[in-house]
């Protein structure tokens, strides 16, 4: 489970950008999409030193009779061992679990629904203690963007992508990390920032990893803790709403989320246009979020009408979760302004059809919600790629509809690259502090 070296001999694809010689010495897949974006801003990528893509193994599809949260398919990936926890752990960022215990992984396949209620099926990482009694916590944690469908924790080795689930269960939990819709060995393409199939893939992977666990002498609680980063953070918010509202199945014991783009229309939009977030970063949500929501919304009839050209002519292909990362990235260009034409920079200006549809829906996380259940939310003003005012708005509008909710300040270390990446690590140390005082497992 360690991290691979990056192929650096691999032929790079004539549309992208003509490599140098220089070569950065860290494995690119323990970063992530994020701080790629950060080590391109600080010229620190020099090459293309990964164009493969990460592997994907296609999970099977359900069975016609399947019901959702049914389990498909189970893949032992092995157990850790306390030493290799502690190590992978700190890799990854977070603080050394304060006794590391040995602990399984295990891949699930399950059955859920797509954005449209039709039968699909998903997958995702399940950590727990080796050791374990007859009862076990859940704790659900919701990764950020992935541009790659590999990318994910349930396929990839990157220590920044399971860190999470091997400090959680470090702590006695039982880690459910889900890939979402269209990522990992799920079929069709991810919806991105669609919260109801977000919540929806993480609420039918607990019923998945009860019955596997069933096989292992464990029951597994009712009672839900969630946590999410960045396109995570409203998923967790989005799960903990879906969940209260069916009061006779699994409810939320607590939320927390973290980084999370939570107000579309009045922070990150208005933020993107002005420059306060990085141009490269906005560049690749919004080619991700207009092809992503074109798909379910319709809000282009052909990419040049929101697109520039060469982009037009590439941005849905390398979108569409099939290429690395790194390039998808190069790929597209360093700015908003020399991806979209002036009607895409307008929606920026001023959502209109569609896309403002799509908006709305997004924003609506935060808004006319009582939870019954502790929310924290964490959020650093040095935020280089998510406004931290949107987590303001989301608490004020909590607050609003009578909630009690706790804004966590966090102050993320100086010399980071990316302090957005740095948020997910301090942001889950925090949480897990939290848990571990006021939900011990």
């Amino acid at each position: 489970m360690t991290t691979k070296p990056e192929r650096t001999d691999a032929p790079v694809p004539a549309d992208s950008p003509s490599p140098s010689p220089t070569r950065i010495r860290r494995p690119l897949r323990t970063i992530g999409l994020l701080g790629l974006v950060a080590l391109l801003a600080a010229g620190a990528i020099k090459v293309v030193p990964l164009v493969v893509p990460p592997r994907v193994i296609q999970a099977p599809a359900p069975p016609r009779e399947a019901v959702a949260g049914q389990l498909i398919e189970a893949t032992d990936l092995g157990t850790v061992s306390p030493d290799e926890v502690a190590r992978q752990v700190t890799d990854g960022g977070l603080e050394a679990p304060p006794q590391p215990v040995a602990v399984r992984t295990v891949r699930l396949a399950y059955a859920t629904t797509d954005t449209e209620g039709r039968r699909q099926v998903a997958t995702g990482l399940l950590v727990f203690p080796a050791a374990h009694g007859d009862r076990l916590d859940p704790a659900v944690y919701a990764h950020g963007t992935s541009l790659s469908k590999g990318l994910v924790a349930s396929m990839s080795d990157s220590t920044f992508l399971r860190s999470p689930g091997l400090a959680l269960a470090a702590a006695g939990y039982a880690a459910v990390l889900p890939d979402y819709l269209g990522l990992g060995g799920g079929t069709g393409p991810h919806p991105y920032l669609h919260h109801a199939s977000e919540a929806t893939a993480a609420r039918d992977m607990l019923p998945a990893a009860a019955a596997y666990l069933r096989g292992e002498g464990a029951g597994l609680n009712q009672q839900v803790l969630i946590s999410g980063f960045s396109q995570g953070g409203s998923a967790a918010l989005a799960l903990a709403r879906q969940l209260e509202a069916d009061p006779a199945g699994w409810r939320p014991r607590a939320v927390a989320a973290i980084s999370g783009p939570y107000d579309i229309a009045g922070s990150q939009l208005p933020a993107m246009r002005a420059g306060r977030v990085d141009p490269r970063a906005s560049t690749i949500y919004m080619a991700y979020v207009l092809t992503a929501w074109n798909d379910r919304l319709s809000i282009y009839t052909e990419p040049g009408e929101l697109f520039r050209a060469p982009y037009a002519g590439r941005v849905e292909r390398l979108m569409d979760g099939n290429h690395a990362e790194l390039v998808t990235v190069l790929g597209l260009p360093a700015t908003p302004g020399e991806l979209l034409t002036d009607a895409g920079l307008a929606q920026l200006d001023r959502p209109t059809g569609a896309f403002a549809a799509g908006v709305a829906e997004n924003d609506q996380v935060c808004r006319n919600w009582v939870p019954s259940v502790p929310v924290q939310l964490y959020a650093t003003a040095a935020d280089e790629q998510v406004a931290p005012g949107s987590t303001e708005t989301c608490a004020d509008a909590l607050r609003g509809s009578g909630a009690g909710i706790e804004v966590t300040a966090l102050e993320v270390p100086a010399t980071a690259q990316s302090a957005h990446i740095a948020s997910s690590r301090v942001g889950l140390d925090r949480v897990l502090g939290w848990w571990s005082t006021e939900f011990p497992a």
